[in-house]
């Protein structure tokens, strides 16, 4: 079994500041300014549900950024963003093309730069492996019929 940790582009680690930063800040400014209007049972379950919130989604962004891997596990890639998981069958892989973010599809990647793979009839993933060349080789040993598309 080898694993591979995703790439990670600047962009994304501001994201994952900015956004419990935001989530807070927001919490803190309408519990201070908006919410005193309210009666104080209602003050406390909002700013409760929101710091909840706030918190879930600092932690998906996390779980997100540190454990976004590609596994290849025996005759199987796996892909993982936080506890999503996929599998693929590498026999079905047939097309790794060198690519940037698209706009559509699946993209379990944090980088803007990275590999479109093609597997079963017209079905698409991109990933951002770190070390792509090793990636792509681990794979072409396991099917070689693999077109690499650099």
């Amino acid at each position: 079994m080898e694993s591979f940790q995703s790439s990670k582009h600047f962009l994304f680690q501001i994201l994952l500041l900015i956004t419990p930063v935001g989530g807070i800040i927001f919490t803190l400014w309408a519990t201070i300014d908006i919410i005193p209007d309210f009666e104080l049972s209602w003050t406390y379950a909002f700013a409760s549900i929101s710091i909840l919130l706030t918190l879930i989604v600092c932690w998906l962004m996390i779980d997100a950024y540190r454990n976004t891997v590609y596994i290849i596990d025996g005759n199987y890639l796996v892909y993982q963003i936080s506890f999503w998981k996929k599998t693929i069958p590498i026999s079905d892989i047939w097309l790794i093309k060198a690519s940037t973010y698209p706009s559509a599809g699946y993209r379990p990647a944090l980088d803007w730069n990275g590999l479109k793979i093609v597997y079963g009839k017209d079905r698409v993933v991109f990933v951002s492996p770190a070390s792509q060349s090793k990636f792509i080789a681990s794979l072409k040993r396991k099917n070689e019929a693999i077109e690499v598309m650099l």
